[in-house]
């Protein structure tokens, strides 16, 4: 069979002149094929409407003057990003503010995505039908308009940008004392990736050395309480492709847990929680849960444990002293740690978004929501 070489991927499948798996085959070695015929095989929405693109056109011609005018001021404390090396998006960012010896301001700031995407609005239905953004090696399928998601709402260094707010004050022994949520205007100084903020810890040298070793200490207490009140404590490393300059991926490398990424992850749990517990009390609001574990599950874990000499006795966990043997078990280098997280992960309930609460078992959280990724 003769085929033009000018001729898509899609266009073959649905001109019938190839199969899905012919086509998956006649590609295998292209990633940039491979990427298109997911896309098709999938039905994955892969392009934006020109009413889209009329309304994205209008946002972006408002004025500020009138948005900011309600808005609290935080373009004069030290903000700053932490994220990955390749991330587009911007999504949180964090502000300090040290008031006097006693108390210290944490801002956590959420890009406000809300007040770019309005309700019913065709990029707003867009979004619902897409759900989320998908990534794969070197490209992104975005759930929003790469104008709102890389752009208006990424909070980039050195611009304002609009924002949902959690304000916490904290006094010398870490404990909060004053907590505000709305809606603020940062300018970032400073887009961080983890690696930086690990190095600044572990050189205690660097841009913003003072805030981050602060920000680290902070996380630490707010961790070692929420481990003491019932959080589980899994400590997982994470694999992810590097790719060159085809965005072909080349290696796998495997992505360790640093003391930043920590930093970054307690500060967006406290904020997730806070809004938890304020939109409870007001909203019917959108929870995310996660169940006691099953008992035989328990059991089944138990039994392991004990066969592998990591139990003294059987029936010894139950749903309320789990918590604390894994986090034992996570900090005893005798044992093998990724076979073990397994094991107690497959015993765990799986998480889950609902309008009824029951609370995070995992988390050790009463109320818990997903507040802080309003982008993807």
């Amino acid at each position: 069979m003769s085929i033009d070489v000018n001729t898509t991927i899609e266009e073959l499948v649905r001109d019938k002149k190839i199969s899905y798996m012919e086509a998956i085959i006649m590609y295998a070695d292209d990633i940039d094929g491979e990427i298109e015929m997911g896309i098709e095989l999938f039905n994955i929405r892969n392009s934006f409407s020109k009413n889209i693109d009329k309304e994205i056109k209008l946002i972006s011609q408002k004025s500020n003057e009138k948005d900011i005018k309600n808005r609290r001021n935080f373009i004069p404390d030290i903000t700053f990003t932490i994220d990955p090396k390749d991330a587009k998006d911007f999504d949180d960012a964090l502000s300090i503010k040290f008031i006097n010896p006693n108390t210290t301001e944490i801002g956590v700031h959420i890009a406000d995505v809300g007040h770019f995407v309005k309700e019913n609005s065709e990029i707003d239905r867009e979004a619902l039908l897409r759900g989320f953004s998908i990534y794969l090696p070197g490209h992104v399928i975005p759930m929003l308009p790469e104008q709102i998601a890389n752009n208006l709402c990424s909070l980039k260094a050195n611009e304002d940008r609009l924002t949902f707010s959690i304000v916490f004050h904290i006094n010398k022994n870490f404990e909060i004392v004053n907590t505000w949520v709305g809606k603020g205007i940062i300018n970032s100084n400073q887009r961080f990736t983890y690696e930086e903020v690990e190095e600044v810890l572990e050189n205690c040298a660097g841009k913003y050395y003072k805030e981050i070793t602060y920000l680290n200490r902070l996380t630490t207490s707010l961790k070692n309480k929420r481990l003491k009140g019932g959080g589980i404590n899994f400590d997982r490393s994470d694999i992810y492709f590097e790719v060159n300059e085809s965005q072909e991926p080349v290696r796998v490398i495997e992505k360790v847990s640093l003391q930043s990424h920590k930093v970054v992850e307690e500060l967006m749990l406290l904020a997730n929680k806070t809004v938890a517990e304020r939109l409870s009390k007001t909203l019917k609001s959108i929870y995310r849960i996660h169940d006691k574990p099953d008992q035989n599950k328990i059991k089944e874990l138990a039994d392991f444990l004990k066969h592998n000499l990591l139990l003294k006795e059987t029936g010894q966990v139950s749903f309320k002293s789990l918590p604390k043997l894994v986090n034992k078990l996570i900090l005893d280098k005798k044992i093998n740690k990724n076979i073990v997280e397994n094991v107690i992960l497959r015993t765990m309930s799986k998480a889950k978004y609902a309008t009824q609460n029951i609370g995070h078992y995992g988390l050790g959280f009463d109320k818990y929501t997903h507040f802080t990724s309003p982008i993807r």
